[in-house]
């Protein structure tokens, strides 16, 4: 599928645009099942119990040790959040871009066999 872009500022056009629909929704496909990665890692995280008691023998220092371990899984596991919620948001973008480009191409399509279509019969 080729399309001319139009001139929206001084120089030349891009001429033989090429869109290959069906690499994007081949990568949509890989973003997604990289989304369901991200999603296993945030489950598995979240599964890790670490016993009361693991960083230490006293308990108040034991407790002590493992808050800032604590805060890191936390940051770790928003952060995993956050990419999956990215990953999710970029194959959504891409399908629908190339769901745009096959609409505009039918619409073109079906234009042109109008204009043919009425070009025949006068």
């Amino acid at each position: 599928m080729n399309r001319v872009i139009p001139r929206i500022h001084e120089g030349t056009p891009v001429t033989n645009f090429t869109v290959d629909v069906g690499s994007m929704d081949s990568a949509a496909t890989t973003i997604h099942r990289t989304q369901g990665t991200a999603e296993a890692v945030y489950s598995g995280l979240h599964e890790l119990d670490i016993p009361h008691g693991t960083f230490g023998r006293v308990p108040w220092l034991s407790d002590k040790i493992a808050q800032p371990y604590e805060a890191h899984v936390k940051a770790c596991s928003d952060s995993i959040k956050d990419i999956e919620a990215s990953l999710g948001d970029l194959a959504e973008a891409i399908s629908t871009t190339a769901s745009g480009y096959r609409l505009t191409d039918s619409t073109n399509i079906a234009a042109a066999l109008e204009i043919e279509r009425e070009l025949y019969e006068s």
